[in-house]
């Protein structure tokens, strides 16, 4: 475990024992400033059984109760305008990888509080596959005791239940090995687990249709952006790749929408310099990324950073968090 990591759960001790007392509140004033708040999938009940992305629809409701009521929601053309409030934490929601859930879920919810919000969705669709890599290794790897064979690479589950080889594990190297062998790991995955004959798993996997992206984009409380092709991360594909990626997803939301796309959301926040001045050159007046990768980054008017929701830590804490800006 890292000093880090260390850090960060001596924090929530530390906060959780402050609000048992009922001392959190002086932790949860509000305070002017502003975030990018990233979410990922809603479900009905908030598992964290396949993956540490998705919150309940509940909680979902619940953060959005409490934003309309006491901070300043905004869209994300007002928010990259400076259209902060002087008094009140000004947010702005975005929603990455483009799940039916997202649909079914989260819109009827924007509409209930009438919160704008932006979804950045990937245009897998293009290339004729219908899953995330990350989302068909997350349930294989929930689901199924068996071996993964990948160009002659031996994947097996270890205590800590999560495929490995000699080389490491095998999500590691997904995000590290490029397109190419997340390609090579999906099909292999998916020789192992068929996602469609478990339908109670729908909503972990399942990514909106052209038709559903486009209904979804006629609300007048989104806004749709890019979040690349194949979900891999641009730390580790070549500049010519990363750029065909920002190129063809541009391409393909804007014939589905009917809608210039001009935000691009860096899929798990990784960037280079080069992909800066690449989006920017294809037309992304503003790039969004996580934590900066550099220092000087933080500089760039280009880029943003956003702050992630953690599904593991409870609501008070989840607040306390948002409003310092950091775990």
């Amino acid at each position: 475990m890292t000093v880090r990591n260390l850090h960060y759960r001596a924090r929530v001790a530390c906060l959780r024992s402050l609000t048992a007392c009922g001392l959190g509140a002086v932790f949860q004033r509000n305070r002017s400033g502003r975030r990018l708040i990233n979410y990922h999938g809603v479900d009905e009940r908030g598992s964290t059984q396949y993956n540490g992305r998705f919150i309940s629809r509940a909680s979902l409701e619940q953060h959005l109760a409490y934003f309309t009521r006491h901070f300043n929601v905004v869209t994300l053309t007002d928010y990259l305008e400076g259209a902060w409030h002087a008094e009140k934490l000004t947010v702005c929601l975005t929603f990455d990888d483009g799940y039916r859930n997202n649909l079914k879920h989260v819109l009827p919810l924007l509409e209930k509080y009438q919160a704008p919000a932006s979804f950045f969705v990937t245009a897998v669709a293009a290339m004729g596959r219908d899953t995330l890599w990350p989302d068909r290794l997350d349930l294989t790897t929930a689901l199924s005791q068996r071996s993964i064979e990948i160009d002659g690479e031996t994947f097996r589950k270890s205590a800590g239940g999560a495929y490995v080889s000699e080389r490491g594990t095998l999500k590691q190297l997904c995000v590290t090995g490029g397109d190419v062998f997340s390609v090579q790991a999906e099909r292999a995955l998916a020789q192992v687990l068929d996602l469609k004959a478990h339908p109670e798993l729908a909503e972990y996997w399942q990514l909106m249709t052209q038709e559903e992206i486009r209904t979804l984009s006629e609300s007048p409380l989104v806004t749709v952006g890019s979040h690349g092709v194949s979900h891999c991360s641009f730390e580790h594909v070549s500049r010519d790749v990363a750029r065909e990626e920002m190129q063809r997803s541009k391409t393909w939301l804007e014939d589905v929408t009917g809608k210039e796309v001009n935000v691009f959301a860096y899929p798990f926040g990784h960037y280079t310099r080069e992909n800066l001045d690449d989006a920017e050159a294809l037309g992304f007046t503003h790039q969004l990324a996580l934590d900066f990768r550099r220092p000087e980054d933080e500089q760039d008017p280009r880029l943003y950073g956003r702050f992630g929701v953690n599904p593991y830590i409870e609501w008070d804490l989840q607040l306390i968090f948002m409003l310092n800006g950091r775990y």
